[in-house]
């Protein structure tokens, strides 16, 4: 009796398996996919380059970027079609992203503030709007390399930390004032040798 129980118990449990596996393959598979993770690359909110009377040199705007989940959508390829008339994009080759990447698709980047609400208001289900920033330099290139040389001398400082050579000057080897490195923390000369480097 034992041993018919027990037989009976597995029957019903490969039974459900079956089901499960069968017949409810696609609402399971479904769900499984709308439980995936999506990364994302959030770019950080930069500080304002100013000059000595406060003026800036760069700064971030901020613009709307535009993203579709192509899966979400109930006709991707009319979608697609409204997108490319409002942002000015290839028809085709949106469509083309949309097949071929349903998750995910960046459609366009770092927008004006006004076409992200012309999107908006389209409602479309699957098309979704972040904000991001971008640099904008007032003395164009120049400031540009300016604010890369500045970053360039934060991690040789972070270098020099992590060899245990932050502190000391360069050119003598002696260590820094501790007043100059609290007004230039990325310094890597004494002052006596930024003089002499300035002659």
């Amino acid at each position: 009796m034992a041993a018919a129980g027990l037989f009976l118990g597995l029957v019903i449990l490969w039974l459900r398996v079956g089901w499960l596996q069968v017949v409810q393959h696609s609402y399971y598979s479904g769900r499984a996919e709308l439980n995936q993770e999506q990364r994302v690359l959030v770019r950080p909110v930069r500080g304002e380059l100013l000059d000595r009377r406060g003026r800036p040199l760069a700064r971030d705007l901020l613009t709307c970027s535009v993203s579709a989940a192509p899966r979400e959508m109930a006709d991707p390829v009319a979608v697609a079609r409204g997108l490319a008339t409002l942002l000015h994009l290839d028809a085709r080759r949106l469509e083309e992203d949309f097949r071929t990447h349903p998750r995910f698709v960046w459609v366009a980047r770092h927008q004006p503030p006004e076409t992200g609400e012309n999107v908006a208001d389209r409602k479309w289900r699957g098309v979704h709007l972040s904000v991001e920033t971008q640099r904008e330099y007032a003395l164009g290139e120049a400031a540009s390399e300016l604010d890369s040389e500045k970053v360039k001398r934060g991690y040789a400082a972070l270098a020099r930390m992590e060899a245990g050579r932050y502190g000391y000057c360069e050119r003598c080897h002696e260590e820094i004032d501790f007043a100059r490195l609290k007004a230039i923390p990325h310094a890597n000369l004494c002052m006596p040798c930024q003089k002499l480097v300035e002659l």
